[in-house]
């Protein structure tokens, strides 16, 4: 455990300031329970008491306070969505909703809304919330402030499954023996005369198998491509590329329009986040940079993570790392570093001496 502070990171929008930007805040709990941002280049008191969880949502501050409360910090201001301990928000960059009893909300720049009285299930992803509204017995999605029915649900039917990504969302109907397609607002047919529906989510991507004639193919911003006539092994999507492993056990991507070929084997594993299609081959960590592979280190480190193109990574001398686009930035120097927390644009840290310090834009803070 880290000395002092146990510190929760999390990413809200510039305070004060007219247009909402990614990154610059992290909030953390000092030693003597004081909820803490760092806000900017400077440190400030959110509360005198530290709240029971936070969560992250862009340009937003979510979090229970001590009492139990769910609140909200954005542009500056604190806005009270529940008085009382109810169920956990779901958070996503864009979006964050929770249910109210059985009412599902969303939170709104002037508080909470109620989008649907009577909801089961449901999901968050990007800017859209999927859920089984169980009163008008249907999937719907709520959307840049709108709701839309993706399919109908009988009742006494099992509750839908359905699978999201960013402004994409797939529904399979056993049925009809068809996979339905809801993107940026409108409701098509993916695929039909399927007995199994495979996909892999993405930001305005899909990769799917259509088992009718026999193709993996891939949904890109509103074009579809032909990957293969062979049903690969796995698949997975991010933001604009697709990480597979084929039929005959290379491992393969796609990116802008064109596939490409990593591995003439398949990697020990393999991860798409965000925009970054990450790999384990040979003990090494590996990326994809303009459909080849390289070299992040050639090790596996202890602890990673993926944002925005970027990967930031703990070396073997405990310093932190930034790899985007091939070139690496050294963040922190080994300081028996035991764990960073990264969201958004700012890293912190704890050295050997306890010194909370954090990172962004390239300059480094102390609190």
């Amino acid at each position: 455990m880290m000395n002092r502070a146990l510190i929760v990171v999390l990413l809200v929008s510039i305070t004060f300031r007219l247009f909402a930007q990614e990154g610059g805040m992290a909030p953390f709990t000092t030693a003597n329970d004081r909820f803490m941002l760092f806000d900017h280049g400077r440190f400030v008191e959110q509360e005198p008491r530290a709240p029971k969880q936070v969560w992250m949502n862009r340009d937003r501050l979510i979090y229970q306070d001590h009492s139990g409360a769910l609140r909200m910090l954005q542009s500056g201001r604190t806005v009270l969505l529940e008085p009382v301990a109810g169920s956990t928000p779901v958070c996503s960059d864009h979006e964050v909703a929770w249910l109210s009893g059985s009412v599902l909300k969303v939170a709104r720049e002037e508080g909470a809304y109620a989008v649907a009285p009577e909801v089961g299930v449901f999901t968050v992803q990007d800017s859209m919330v999927a859920f089984h509204d169980l009163q008008a017995s249907a999937l719907q999605v709520w959307w840049r402030g709108r709701t839309i029915t993706v399919a109908e649900v009988e009742q006494g039917s099992e509750a839908p499954q359905w699978s999201s990504g960013a402004n994409t969302l797939t529904f399979y109907d056993r049925s009809r023996s068809r996979v339905s397609l809801f993107h940026r607002g409108e409701v098509k047919v993916l695929f039909d005369s399927t007995d199994i529906g495979l996909v892999a989510m993405g930001s305005d991507i899909v990769a799917y198998w259509d088992d009718g004639p026999g193709e993996f193919r891939v949904f890109d911003h509103g074009r579809t491509e032909d990957l293969e006539p062979f049903r690969p092994r796995s698949f997975k999507a991010g933001d604009g590329v697709v990480g597979y492993v084929s039929n005959g056990g290379s491992f393969k991507g796609y990116r802008n329009g064109s596939a490409f070929t990593l591995l003439d084997h398949t990697p020990t594993e393999y991860w798409v986040q965000d925009s970054v299609l990450l790999f384990v081959d040979n003990g090494w960590l590996m990326t994809e940079e303009g459909g080849r592979a390289e070299v992040v280190e050639r090790y596996v480190p202890e602890q990673w993570d993926v944002h925005d193109a970027s990967i930031f990574y703990l070396d073997l001398d405990r310093g932190i790392h930034r790899w985007r686009h091939g070139q690496r930035t050294r963040i922190a120097e080994g300081m028996a570093t035991k764990r960073f927390e990264r969201w958004g644009d700012v890293v912190l840290w704890r050295g050997d001496d306890g010194v909370l310090r954090c990172w962004w834009k390239g300059k480094r803070y102390e609190y």
